[in-house]
């Protein structure tokens, strides 16, 4: 025997699902990539990086006198690199990140060269 009301419950809650589906919104974008240069200190190694994020696609790297740098392509939070620090195939890398208003930290998703990881690996301070 049917419950009265079942019938029209199942309508409301089928309505409510419909019109929370069709008021989503697609996630926004985060902000752009900040550009400039970025300083980082690595206590451990006694190394101080300082990366310069140029808003034409390019990067450099330089610690201990010594500069690498490369490429970038961006997709929301996502950055990938490509650099002269790694022989290919390892010389492209992704990485998440995040920036505060004064902070920059890369977080690695796809990294295969110690090297670029190590400079990538560190919390940055805007200059």
């Amino acid at each position: 025997m049917k419950q009265p009301g079942t019938k029209l419950a199942v309508i409301v809650i089928l309505l409510a699902l419909i019109a929370v589906g069709c008021s989503a919104t697609a996630p926004q974008s985060s902000a752009p990539l900040p550009t400039g240069t970025f300083r980082a200190i690595d206590a451990s190694l006694h190394v101080e990086f300082l990366l310069e994020i140029k808003s034409d696609g390019t990067y450099n790297i330089t610690a201990a006198n010594q500069s690498a740098g490369g490429t970038y392509t961006l997709n929301q939070n996502q950055i990938t690199v490509t650099s002269t620090i790694c022989p290919a195939p390892k010389d492209t890398a992704t990485y998440s990140w995040s920036f505060d208003g004064s902070k920059l930290v890369f977080t690695a998703i796809k990294e295969e060269c110690n090297d670029r990881w190590r400079a990538f690996n560190a919390v940055y301070t805007k200059q």
